[in-house]
């Protein structure tokens, strides 16, 4: 046991950067794929974009 406790510790943060890298790439991945978007990204719900109707526009320059 003649490890010095922080290269524990070291070695320890590099495997947990490790490991949040591969989990970021990974849902990356999944949010380009563009059938799963819809069940993924809530971003749309939370926006207030998903609900809206088609209103018909007025044109007033034209007229």
């Amino acid at each position: 046991m003649n490890r010095k406790p922080l290269s524990v510790v070291e070695r320890l943060l590099v495997k947990l950067i490790i490991i949040q890298f591969i989990c970021l790439v990974f849902s990356q991945c999944l949010l380009k794929q563009e059938e799963l978007t819809g069940y993924l990204n809530k971003t749309i719900v939370y926006e207030g974009v998903s609900g809206q109707e088609l209103i018909n526009i007025v044109e007033t320059l034209d007229q």
